[in-house]
């Protein structure tokens, strides 16, 4: 598990966590006591639930891949504030009283050719 101090900057807290190995005790202390939280994917994603309420989350989402069959990869996030009560993480989010932002990465892959 990787995790700097729970730092404070003008009264708000955030951590770097990588939850991997933590216990689920130690992964539920950290999530109590942040008040913004950035995911990518995966199990950070899933503790959106168990943050507090009021709190908020910040999720950064890659852009759709194009797949050889031309069909796009995509993953359910509308870049906005509380714009995906039917995303994974967004409707987690709005259970539990979470503000919800998603941020899409809009730059364009490299030219393979």
């Amino acid at each position: 598990a990787v995790m700097t101090g729970l730092d404070a900057v003008d009264g708000i807290r955030s951590a770097i966590l990588e939850p991997g190995d933590l216990a689920p005790v130690a992964q539920f202390d950290i999530i109590q006591r942040t008040d913004i939280l950035i995911v990518v994917e995966g199990q950070a994603a899933g503790l959106v639930g168990l943050m507090r309420e009021g709190t908020g989350v910040v999720e950064l989402v890659p852009r759709p891949l194009v797949v050889e069959s031309g069909l796009s990869e995509v993953h359910m996030c509308i870049a906005g504030v509380d714009s995906n009560p039917h995303g994974f993480v967004g409707a987690v989010a709005a259970a539990v009283a979470v503000r919800h932002v998603c941020i899409v990465d809009t730059v364009s892959a490299p030219d393979d050719s």
